[in-house]
């Protein structure tokens, strides 16, 4: 029995780092890396991030598989898919590059870089009167796995932070709003 991590070394991490994580959470089972990795055929379960199915050859014994992928629409319907289940490899607390992303974006839109980049390309000095993010609100449509932790960091930023939600669980250290009667105050 034995795993197949094929791109998550040279994504995210290193190899010694996923054999590491591997290994403390399923002591004993064998890891292997693509494309080191020349007996395939004890392959069970496969962990990738953006596989190349064209290049990776038959797993005859696969019984699992494991994205690391914000997405499956670049594979899923790929003709070389394995047939075999296919699961999500996710942090506790969410994904960390997730939270980045998102991060990046509202502090892009709050200091205007967009704004910025075009007067640049003009030749123009754009004076704008500076706005806090105490006098921001950022509002998320869900407070799920992939929200809530960048909702936190913002709200840590000073981020006036809310989201929307199907069904409150009254644990929340975001506030938040929900069916049709709900309103933020915005």
């Amino acid at each position: 029995m034995a795993l197949l991590i094929v791109n998550l070394d040279r994504q995210i991490g290193n190899a010694q780092a996923w054999r590491d994580a591997f290994e403390e959470q399923l002591p004993g089972l064998e890891i292997r890396i693509w494309p080191e990795a020349n007996d395939l055929r004890e392959i069970e379960y496969l962990a990738f991030i953006r596989p190349d199915f064209d290049a990776l050859p038959e797993l005859p014994n696969l019984k699992a598989m494991f994205s690391r992928s914000a997405g499956v629409e670049a594979f899923i319907d790929h003709p070389r898919l394995p047939k075999a289940p296919l699961g999500k490899i996710e942090p506790s607390g969410g994904d960390p590059m997730m939270t980045e992303y998102v991060v990046m974006h509202v502090l892009r839109f709050h200091r205007d870089v967009p704004g910025y980049a075009a007067a640049q390309a003009n030749r123009e000095w754009l004076r704008k009167p500076i706005v806090r993010p105490e006098q921001r609100r950022v509002g998320f449509l869900g407070l799920g796995l992939m929200a809530k932790a960048p909702a936190l960091v913002l709200k840590s930023l000073g981020f006036q932070v809310s989201a929307w939600v199907r069904s409150p669980r009254g644990d929340e250290e975001i506030p938040v709003f929900h069916g049709p009667t709900s309103s933020s105050g915005f």
